[in-house]
């Protein structure tokens, strides 16, 4: 079995956008199934496809992740030393260590209730309901007050709590996390960021399941198709570029509502045709 280029290079476009985008990428996948037919791509295919998003937001906040990585070093030695700033709230380290917080309801969301989770996917009406509750969530962020708060210990547990939650086909999890971050009080540039950076081991996560997963069938299948393979990488990794650009210029702007008239469109159509 091979993969044709242009299906790739659909999928690929379709997986970089959705990714990031407040629309979610798992809601459009279950009614693009039954209202178009087509199939969920290869387990191989889409452990592809989300290791190019994965490169695509590391590139987007690799300043960050540097910052962070360079500090951990730093704060190990303050804190050795005894030094005053060690745990100072301002140091690039503490947000690397409430990133992984913020995991752990995340991943015990995901392995516990992962088998219900699976199954919402057979439902359409029940993706449909999810995307008319992100619709809501992103037009409440319309009326909330530009505020500067702090990241604390607790709101980044909350922010990782609706993360594990948006496993819900229809659930954005972009969209989810970054709304709840603007009404804790936190900036739209620090609450993107967040978001963007905990997507990070998440979507690690992920991959190391699928990983897991892959079989003999899959390496032939690299084999025999690479040139579509290669073409949905650079599809998902660029448009998860322009994605997160598009976002982040948006959440600036305040314009983070302009999302839910589309979301509520798709919800629309599909309760009635679907």
């Amino acid at each position: 079995m091979e993969i044709a280029p242009l299906y790739a290079l659909i999928l690929g476009l379709i997986q970089g956008l959705t990714e990031f985008l407040p629309v979610s990428s798992s809601g459009h996948l279950v009614i693009a199934q039954q209202f178009l037919g087509l199939k969920e791509p290869n387990l191989l295919f889409d452990t592809w496809l989300h290791f190019a998003t994965l490169i695509a937001v590391c590139f987007f906040y690799r300043r960050d992740i540097i910052d962070i990585l360079k500090d951990l070093w730093s704060q190990a030695k303050a804190a050795l030393g005894k030094k005053s700033d060690a745990f100072s709230p301002d140091r690039p380290a503490i947000l690397g260590w409430l990133v992984v917080l913020a995991s752990v309801p995340t991943a015990l969301i995901g392995f516990l209730a992962k088998d219900y989770f699976e199954e919402l996917f057979g439902s359409t009406h029940s993706v449909a309901v999810a995307l008319l509750i992100t619709a809501t969530l992103l037009i409440a962020t319309k009326f909330i007050k530009t505020q500067d708060k702090g990241l604390t210990w607790w709101k980044a547990l909350l922010i990782g709590l609706i993360q594990g939650l948006a496993i819900t086909p229809g659930i954005s999890r972009s969209g989810s996390t970054i709304a709840l971050a603007l009404f804790l009080g936190i900036s739209a540039t620090k609450s993107a960021r967040f978001s963007f950076l905990l997507s990070i081991p998440a979507i690690c996560g992920a991959l190391l399941l699928q990983v897991l997963h892959l079989g003999s069938a899959d390496l032939t299948l690299l084999q025999n198709s690479w040139p579509a393979l290669a073409l949905g990488f650079v599809a998902a990794m660029a448009s998860g570029l322009l994605a997160l650009i598009l976002l982040v210029k948006l959440l600036k702007a305040q314009k983070f509502y302009l999302f839910a008239p589309y979301l509520v469109i798709i919800a629309t159509v599909t309760l009635v045709m679907l």
